[in-house]
């Protein structure tokens, strides 16, 4: 670990090009290389060069479209921005290059069936705070027409960071081109307005996930956040051509949960006093802090096209494996009353394995108001047993039906024995504040990061 902080700060205190070692992977059609100032990842269907000026700064000098030999970047376009104690810094401002790798992606066995593909590792150091580390790592898969990148932050220092501002990924194009603007409303289940879409002629900054930009022969480039709805997920375009995706904390305020319902007030508050931030990400002292993950793609012949290249790439490569089952959910009619209670649910649990569904789910107030403990209501789902399993369960069972269970582990009731014994493990102060709320469920919120509380789910759970 000393040699190769020494090697970081030896690199960034030095002029010339950064003595990045030639490295190359290799997956079907798939690339990546890295030779020199030159970065390369590509395929058949898009091709993204970097070049590595003097002093360390990387840029994107093409985004293309190998069908249609379009190139839509300007020759030295910026790849993210980041504010780190309210001092804005990007990949031409501040940070410099460390090096580059090309490799394979490593295997991920929440995807045993992605395949191989290729991916290029760029470490950033921040000038002046030469030990706080930003690594972007950018992949490819054999065919595809859009690109994942990932951003984690990596403290070496015993001094924590505030995160505001940043983008995930970035391209600034020459082009006009009209913008699309997808954002998904991150809310009660039942609203109906989850998703809206917006046409941007000109510079934007809005609430959204997805930005498509379109020359107006149906070709262009598109980009993707991972991230829930709330105004703190940002697209956006500066009039200078800088198209971006990410996210800005100041915008958010306060996460209502379940409080409110009622159009258009969905669960998050947005901050009054922006662009005065009320809320910051914190880099912990010898900690990293996963930004999240983004998308970059190109497209021709239509907007559906867009659509088709980022969803066979995200079902096939991204998405985690699972089974599916034919379930049903108990929330409604019963809601949060007493009829969600064993008696009045067997005969739906009948009804549902005489059609051959596989999975009956019990939503909210199975455990009544002990959210946190995670104990059944026995009042509503008596056990008679010795073994403490529910009679309700062993009817499933009996019927040939699974069960599931809703569990939002993160929250609890303040009445739960469990913050009664172990009120540390709150997130302070926003998790405290949050249980005095009368709800039944609870809307306190556990501090994840406690060891000790991860340790106690991951038992009731089991």
């Amino acid at each position: 670990m000393i040699a190769a902080l020494a090697a970081a700060a030896a690199a960034l205190a030095v002029g010339g090009p950064p003595a990045s070692p030639h490295s190359i992977a290799q997956a079907g059609d798939a690339t990546a290389r890295v030779s020199g100032s030159q970065v390369v990842l590509r395929n058949n269907q898009i091709v993204q060069r970097w070049g590595i000026d003097g002093a360390r700064h990387v840029s994107t000098t093409e985004l293309s479209d190998p069908a249609t030999g379009q190139n839509w970047s300007v020759p030295d376009s910026p790849g993210f921005a980041v504010t780190v104690d309210s001092v804005p810094t990007s990949s031409n401002l501040g940070w410099r290059l460390i090096g580059a790798t090309a490799q394979a992606i490593p295997p991920d066995p929440a995807r045993p069936a992605a395949g191989r593909g290729v991916e290029v590792v760029f470490r950033y150091g921040l000038a002046g705070r030469r030990q706080l580390e930003l690594d972007r790592t950018w992949s490819l898969y054999p065919g595809a027409a859009v690109e994942g990148v990932s951003s984690t932050l990596v403290d070496r220092t015993p001094a924590a960071f505030r995160i505001g501002k940043y983008s995930l990924a970035e391209l600034t194009s020459p082009a006009p081109a009209s913008a699309e603007v997808q954002a998904y409303h991150g809310g009660s289940d039942w609203r109906q307005d989850f998703r809206a879409a917006t046409s941007e002629p000109g510079a934007f900054d809005d609430e959204g996930q997805i930005a498509r930009f379109d020359n107006g022969s149906g070709a262009g480039w598109f980009l993707v956040g991972q991230r829930r709805g709330g105004s703190l997920s940002r697209v956006g375009r500066d009039p200078g051509g800088r198209t971006w995706v990410g996210v800005d904390n100041a915008r958010d305020a306060f996460d209502w949960g379940p409080l409110m319902t009622s159009p258009p007030n969905y669960n998050r508050q947005d901050n009054p006093a922006y662009p005065a931030p009320v809320r910051q990400r914190t880099l912990l002292p010898l900690r990293t802090l996963d930004l999240g993950r983004a998308y970059l793609g190109v497209y021709h012949g239509g907007a559906q096209q867009a659509a088709a290249a980022f969803v066979n790439d995200f079902a096939a490569h991204e998405m985690p494996a699972g089974t599916q089952s034919v379930d049903l959910n108990s929330f409604h009619p019963w809601g949060h009353g007493s009829g969600l209670s064993d008696a009045n649910l067997r005969p739906q649990a009948a009804l549902l394995a005489s059609l051959g569904g596989e999975t009956f789910m019990l939503d909210d107030q199975w455990q009544g108001a002990s959210s946190g403990d995670w104990q059944w209501d026995s009042a509503r789902f008596p056990i008679s047993g010795a073994d403490g399993v529910p009679d309700f369960v062993k009817y499933l069972h009996s019927q040939g039906l699974q069960l599931g269970l809703w569990m939002s582990p993160a929250e609890f009731n303040s009445s739960s024995s469990t913050y009664q014994s172990h009120p540390q493990w709150a997130c302070t102060p926003t998790g405290d504040v949050t249980a005095q709320i009368p709800n039944d469920a609870g809307l306190g919120v556990w501090d994840m990061n406690n060891k000790s509380l991860r340790a106690y789910l991951s038992s009731v759970i089991d």
